[in-house]
């Protein structure tokens, strides 16, 4: 019964568009998952645009992100694998033939250490944690692209304003925090260009 509840609240949902167990999802009107896509069990959809006034948060531009704030998108024939997280509170887009793999996080919204804005306010330690008080939080919000025929490996995280360029994999265990560039191999904390894919 859940899963017709979620599929006529999202914003759109393909044709054969598999949902497996356990999913949870919050703000479906904010998420398109396109044609032939498998969301595979124990996923974790997250998105609607933050919840906290635009003052608070440090809004970073993707050149090659089009959608809105707060908004994912998955395209078509993709495969999110078990027990991802997709936190679309700043915007994700996943291209076309694309796939995460288990236990990935892709995160567009995030606390930071200091404040972004170039102000630096004394005696104040900003704080990991949304239940702190709003003057003791930094957050940057900025969105996250996977580009068409891209692969992010087995416990890989992607982080607010990164992309993957189309046809390149990222390699298990990385961390992706800015740009790979397309038909390329990368791997490592932070993600480097390893090779070239034919």
């Amino acid at each position: 019964m859940r899963f017709f509840y979620w599929k006529f609240r999202m914003r759109y949902v393909g044709k054969r568009v598999t949902f497996g167990v356990g999913i949870q999802i919050s703000n479906p009107e904010y998420i398109s998952i396109g044609d032939n896509t498998w969301i595979d069990d124990y996923v974790v959809l997250l998105a609607g645009p933050p919840g906290q006034t635009s003052s608070k948060i440090f809004r970073k531009l993707n050149r090659y992100y089009k959608g809105e704030e707060g908004c994912l998108y998955v395209g078509v024939n993709c495969h999110i694998a078990q027990f991802v997280t997709l936190q679309a509170h700043g915007g994700i887009s996943i291209g076309d033939n694309s796939g995460v793999a288990s236990g990935s996080r892709i995160y567009s919204l995030s606390h930071h250490y200091e404040s972004l804005f170039g102000q630096r306010p004394e005696n104040i330690r900003f704080k990991f944690t949304p239940r702190a008080p709003a003057n003791e939080q930094a957050l940057i919000a900025a969105p996250v692209v996977m580009q068409h025929s891209t692969a992010l490996g087995l416990n890989s995280v992607m982080l607010p304003g990164s992309t993957i360029r189309e046809g390149s994999w990222v390699g298990v265990m990385s961390i992706v925090l800015n740009e790979i560039p397309p038909n390329s191999i990368a791997f490592g904390a932070p993600a480097k260009f390893i090779k070239a894919l034919r």
